[in-house]
């Protein structure tokens, strides 16, 4: 038996709920910085909110996922992806790197959402290229990874 074999479908279920989290964070954290860089600056430090979402939900998502892999590597990508569909591995180790790269830009998103004081101002306005930058990284990642999960799932799940 493999650990949390027992519990693998509800841990990639809360698995699910967490990368839906991380989405809906990462979708209004972009709407709120494209806002600023079009000059529309409301007064409401929201955006800071939905980056420490961002980074605490990225973060559970990718914990849940670290936790239901032992059961995946035994019981879908050795017993079936290896032998049966060997481009789904491929697409799986793609989604798993881009996830950890994605975690590690959802924490400099976090970090310099910290950094930026007031969007108005000179030296912050200056920041908010490299934050929408980031932004819309980690969400090619989000979007590339949630995508990707869903289909593997539709072949063979836990």
């Amino acid at each position: 038996m493999v650990v949390f074999e027992s519990i693998a479908r509800l841990l990639l279920f809360l698995h699910l709920i967490a990368a839906t989290c991380v989405t809906a964070s990462a979708v209004h954290l972009a709407i709120r910085v494209w806002g600023y860089l079009r000059g529309n600056v409301i007064k409401v430090p929201f955006e800071k909110t939905y980056a420490r979402l961002l980074v605490v939900s990225y973060a559970v998502c990718y914990v849940l996922g670290a936790i239901v892999y032992p059961a995946f590597r035994v019981r879908v990508r050795a017993e079936y992806f290896d032998a049966a569909v060997p481009w789904a591995t491929g697409l799986f180790e793609v989604k798993e790197h881009l996830a950890t790269l994605g975690m590690v830009i959802s924490i400099s998103v976090w970090l310099l959402s910290r950094a930026i004081r007031d969007p108005q101002d000179e030296n912050d306005r200056r920041l908010l290229p490299l934050y929408a930058g980031l932004i819309a990284s980690v969400l090619f990642i989000i979007g590339y990874d949630v995508w990707s999960g869903w289909y593997l799932t539709t072949l063979k799940a836990v």
